[in-house]
Protein backbone atom coordinates (compact mmCIF):
# COMPACT_ATOMS: atom_id res chain seq x y z
CA UNK A 1 0.00 0.00 0.00
CA UNK A 2 1.32 3.41 -0.92
CA UNK A 3 1.12 6.06 1.74
CA UNK A 4 0.63 9.75 1.36
CA UNK A 5 2.55 12.32 3.30
CA UNK A 6 2.39 16.08 3.51
CA UNK A 7 5.10 18.67 3.54
CA UNK A 8 4.78 22.30 4.51
CA UNK A 9 6.38 24.86 2.25
CA UNK A 10 6.58 28.56 2.67
CA UNK A 11 5.46 30.50 -0.37
CA UNK A 12 5.15 34.17 -1.04
CA UNK A 13 1.58 35.28 -1.33
CA UNK A 14 0.37 37.70 -3.96
CA UNK A 15 2.49 40.73 -4.86
CA UNK A 16 -0.10 42.91 -3.14
CA UNK A 17 0.84 41.39 0.19
CA UNK A 18 4.41 40.37 0.97
CA UNK A 19 3.37 38.10 3.81
CA UNK A 20 4.53 34.52 3.90
CA UNK A 21 1.89 31.81 3.86
CA UNK A 22 2.16 28.13 4.54
CA UNK A 23 0.88 25.69 1.99
CA UNK A 24 0.34 22.04 2.75
CA UNK A 25 0.84 19.98 -0.34
CA UNK A 26 0.26 16.21 -0.59
CA UNK A 27 3.14 14.09 -1.76
CA UNK A 28 2.37 10.59 -2.97
CA UNK A 29 4.35 7.96 -4.73
CA UNK A 30 5.36 9.59 -8.02
CA UNK A 31 4.89 6.27 -9.84
CA UNK A 32 1.16 6.90 -9.55
CA UNK A 33 1.51 10.04 -11.64
CA UNK A 34 4.10 8.91 -14.15
CA UNK A 35 1.98 9.77 -17.19
CA UNK A 36 -0.92 11.94 -18.25
CA UNK A 37 -3.41 12.04 -15.37
CA UNK A 38 -6.28 12.05 -17.88
CA UNK A 39 -5.42 9.19 -20.26
CA UNK A 40 -2.24 7.53 -18.94
CA UNK A 41 -0.13 8.38 -22.03
CA UNK A 42 3.37 9.82 -21.74
CA UNK A 43 3.09 13.28 -20.20
CA UNK A 44 4.56 16.10 -22.26
CA UNK A 45 2.93 19.17 -20.68
CA UNK A 46 1.60 20.54 -17.42
CA UNK A 47 -2.05 21.39 -16.93
CA UNK A 48 -3.54 23.86 -14.44
CA UNK A 49 -6.47 22.61 -12.36
CA UNK A 50 -8.68 24.57 -12.63
CA UNK A 51 -7.64 26.04 -15.96
CA UNK A 52 -6.68 29.68 -16.04
CA UNK A 53 -9.49 30.45 -18.51
CA UNK A 54 -11.97 29.69 -15.71
CA UNK A 55 -10.30 32.17 -13.32
CA UNK A 56 -9.98 35.93 -13.13
CA UNK A 57 -6.62 37.67 -13.16
CA UNK A 58 -4.44 37.92 -11.19
CA UNK A 59 -4.13 34.14 -10.93
CA UNK A 60 -3.14 32.55 -7.62
CA UNK A 61 0.59 31.86 -7.40
CA UNK A 62 0.05 28.32 -6.17
CA UNK A 63 -2.44 27.13 -8.78
CA UNK A 64 -2.42 23.31 -8.81
CA UNK A 65 -0.61 21.74 -11.76
CA UNK A 66 -0.75 18.13 -12.98
CA UNK A 67 1.06 16.27 -15.75
CA UNK A 68 -0.78 15.80 -19.05
CA UNK A 69 -0.13 14.75 -22.61
CA UNK A 70 -0.46 17.40 -25.30
CA UNK A 71 -3.57 15.76 -26.80
CA UNK A 72 -5.48 15.92 -23.51
CA UNK A 73 -4.20 19.39 -22.62
CA UNK A 74 -5.24 20.80 -26.00
CA UNK A 75 -8.34 18.59 -26.18
CA UNK A 76 -9.92 20.23 -23.16
CA UNK A 77 -9.17 23.81 -24.28
CA UNK A 78 -12.21 24.26 -26.51
CA UNK A 79 -14.59 22.82 -23.91
CA UNK A 80 -13.10 25.01 -21.18
CA UNK A 81 -13.47 28.10 -23.37
CA UNK A 82 -17.10 27.13 -24.02
CA UNK A 83 -17.75 26.84 -20.27
CA UNK A 84 -15.99 30.14 -19.49
CA UNK A 85 -18.08 31.86 -22.16
CA UNK A 86 -21.26 30.20 -20.93
CA UNK A 87 -20.54 31.38 -17.38
CA UNK A 88 -20.22 34.97 -18.58
CA UNK A 89 -23.46 34.72 -20.59
CA UNK A 90 -25.26 33.24 -17.58
CA UNK A 91 -23.81 35.94 -15.33
CA UNK A 92 -25.32 38.72 -17.45
CA UNK A 93 -28.36 36.71 -18.58
CA UNK A 94 -27.73 37.14 -22.29
CA UNK A 95 -25.65 36.01 -25.25
CA UNK A 96 -25.93 39.43 -26.88
CA UNK A 97 -22.37 40.81 -27.24
CA UNK A 98 -23.63 44.31 -26.42
CA UNK A 99 -24.59 43.12 -22.92
CA UNK A 100 -21.42 41.09 -22.26
CA UNK A 101 -18.94 42.92 -20.02
CA UNK A 102 -15.98 40.52 -20.40
CA UNK A 103 -14.04 41.82 -23.41
CA UNK A 104 -12.70 38.40 -24.46
CA UNK A 105 -16.17 36.81 -24.45
CA UNK A 106 -17.80 39.82 -26.14
CA UNK A 107 -15.27 39.77 -28.99
CA UNK A 108 -15.58 36.00 -29.36
CA UNK A 109 -19.38 36.18 -29.61
CA UNK A 110 -19.06 38.96 -32.19
CA UNK A 111 -16.66 36.83 -34.30
CA UNK A 112 -18.53 33.54 -33.89
CA UNK A 113 -22.24 33.87 -34.65
CA UNK A 114 -22.66 30.08 -34.43
CA UNK A 115 -21.46 30.07 -30.80
CA UNK A 116 -23.64 33.09 -30.02
CA UNK A 117 -26.59 31.20 -31.55
CA UNK A 118 -25.82 28.14 -29.39
CA UNK A 119 -25.92 30.27 -26.23
CA UNK A 120 -29.05 32.10 -27.38
CA UNK A 121 -30.76 28.75 -28.00
CA UNK A 122 -29.62 27.52 -24.57
CA UNK A 123 -31.14 30.58 -22.83
CA UNK A 124 -34.40 29.87 -21.02
CA UNK A 125 -36.73 32.32 -19.31
CA UNK A 126 -38.76 30.67 -16.56
CA UNK A 127 -42.36 31.50 -15.64
CA UNK A 128 -41.15 33.82 -12.89
CA UNK A 129 -38.93 35.75 -15.33
CA UNK A 130 -35.58 34.39 -14.17
CA UNK A 131 -33.05 33.53 -16.85
CA UNK A 132 -30.96 30.39 -16.96
CA UNK A 133 -29.07 28.40 -19.57
CA UNK A 134 -29.34 24.75 -20.63
CA UNK A 135 -25.87 24.18 -22.12
CA UNK A 136 -24.56 21.47 -24.40
CA UNK A 137 -23.96 18.35 -22.31
CA UNK A 138 -20.68 17.14 -23.84
CA UNK A 139 -18.66 20.25 -23.00
CA UNK A 140 -19.96 20.43 -19.44
CA UNK A 141 -19.32 16.72 -18.86
CA UNK A 142 -15.79 16.93 -20.27
CA UNK A 143 -14.81 19.91 -18.12
CA UNK A 144 -16.33 18.50 -14.93
CA UNK A 145 -14.54 15.17 -15.48
CA UNK A 146 -11.27 16.96 -16.30
CA UNK A 147 -11.51 19.00 -13.09
CA UNK A 148 -12.39 15.93 -11.03
CA UNK A 149 -9.50 13.87 -12.46
CA UNK A 150 -7.05 16.74 -12.14
CA UNK A 151 -7.98 17.45 -8.53
CA UNK A 152 -7.91 13.74 -7.62
CA UNK A 153 -4.43 13.48 -9.12
CA UNK A 154 -3.16 16.64 -7.43
CA UNK A 155 -4.80 16.25 -4.02
CA UNK A 156 -4.78 12.47 -3.62
CA UNK A 157 -2.19 11.28 -6.12
CA UNK A 158 -4.97 9.10 -7.45
CA UNK A 159 -5.39 9.61 -11.19
CA UNK A 160 -8.64 8.28 -12.61
CA UNK A 161 -7.48 7.58 -16.13
CA UNK A 162 -10.06 7.35 -18.91
CA UNK A 163 -10.38 4.05 -20.73
CA UNK A 164 -10.41 5.76 -24.13
CA UNK A 165 -8.73 8.97 -25.22
CA UNK A 166 -11.70 10.58 -26.93
CA UNK A 167 -12.81 13.90 -25.47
Amino acid sequence: MLLQSCVTRKLRSSPVSNSIVEQIRPLGDERQLAGCVYCGARSTTRNHVPSEILLSKPFPENLPVVLACNDCNQGFSGDEAYIADLIECARVGSADPVEITDKRVRELLERQPKLRSQFTDARVISDDGSVFFRPEGREVRNVVMKLARGHAAFELHDPRVKKDRRH
